[in-house]
């Protein structure tokens, strides 16, 4: 076996120091400078994204702060309008009800006008009535009286 004969050993020395040595300066300064770079730039670039992120929450906040005090004013403003549409209603309503009241009470007078008219005519008509019942009841009596003779 050649690799395990001593003459041949400073030279697999040699060649390994060199290759060790070498490759140490690769990974030293190469490879790891570029990984170094590369971490550095994703940490960058994700806290860019997380910095990002967070004002786009801050406005999302905002906007959800700006969307509450608004429906609470809408809020407000529908009861407030609710309000007056009920006291407005109640005032209309009333009205009506007085309207429709003095109307009742001015057609109850007139009706009671008309029946005063009616009971006056009757009072008038009723001596004329009674006259007149009276000679038919004289009438149906003479001839009961007639046709009791007859038979």
């Amino acid at each position: 076996m050649p690799q395990l004969d001593p003459s041949n050993f400073s030279n697999q020395i040699t060649w390994l120091f060199i290759t060790f040595v070498s490759c140490y300066l690769l990974v030293h300064f190469i490879l790891i400078p570029n990984i170094k770079f590369c971490v550095f730039a994703r940490r960058k670039h994700i806290d860019a994204l997380l910095y990002e992120a967070q004002q786009a929450n801050a406005m999302v906040e905002q906007i959800i702060e700006q969307m509450e005090s608004l429906k609470a004013y809408a809020n407000s403003q529908a009861d407030f309008l609710l309000k007056k549409s009920q006291i407005d209603a109640v005032k209309i309503i009333t009205e009506c009800v007085s309207k429709l009241n003095a109307d009742f009470i001015t057609y109850i007078k007139e009706i009671d006008e008309e029946k005063k008219e009616q009971l006056k005519k009757v009072a008038l008509l009723l001596p004329e009535i009674v006259v007149e019942i009276s000679s038919n009841i004289e009438k149906i009596w003479i001839y009961k009286t007639q046709s009791n003779l007859i038979i």
